[in-house]
């Protein structure tokens, strides 16, 4: 791996790329074909959760990019993609923001998390909205998302 001065060259395509290639078992790094490569990579790639890909497909990716933190001003603006990183009320919209704090979607907020206590979770965070939560039933976190969609689709942000 080259030497990486600063934590930018080190994310970035070639030095990322050495360290996976690295990460992977023996078996993948000298496999002789392609097929076989990709037969022993499918093993260590790990499926996302059946709940991600519940609800209308919209509201999911935008789901999905609140989750990646590629959609609110505050993340765009982290990337140089916008020239400012404050929400309609003036604040710092990021994902946090957005959930817990914006005063423009207080009765969207009201209604998620009248649909959440009723869950009887007992620490409702922007992880769990985002990602759920694999030690809970299916259904909850079904439930979960269904608020997390419900409150998007009320909040009119993304429209």
């Amino acid at each position: 791996i080259p030497r990486c001065r600063l934590e930018l060259f080190k994310k970035s395509f070639v030095p990322d790329s050495i360290r996976l290639w690295n990460l992977l078992k023996a078996e993948a790094r000298e496999a002789i074909s392609i097929k076989s490569f990709r037969k022993n990579i499918s093993v260590e790639i790990a499926n996302p959760p059946s709940y991600y890909a519940f609800g209308k497909r919209f509201i999911n990716i935008i789901h999905t990019k609140l989750r990646h933190k590629c959609i609110l001003h505050y993340d765009l603006y982290k990337r140089n993609i916008t020239n400012t990183p404050f929400c309609s009320c003036g604040q710092n919209e990021d994902v946090y923001h957005f959930f817990f704090a914006c005063k423009n979607y207080s009765k969207a907020r009201n209604n998620l998390f009248n649909q959440l206590f009723m869950l009887d979770l007992v620490n409702i965070d922007t992880n769990l909205l985002l990602c759920g939560d694999v030690n809970l039933p299916l259904q909850t976190n079904i439930n979960i998302f269904s608020a997390v969609h419900q409150f998007i689709e009320e909040s009119t942000r993304f429209t």
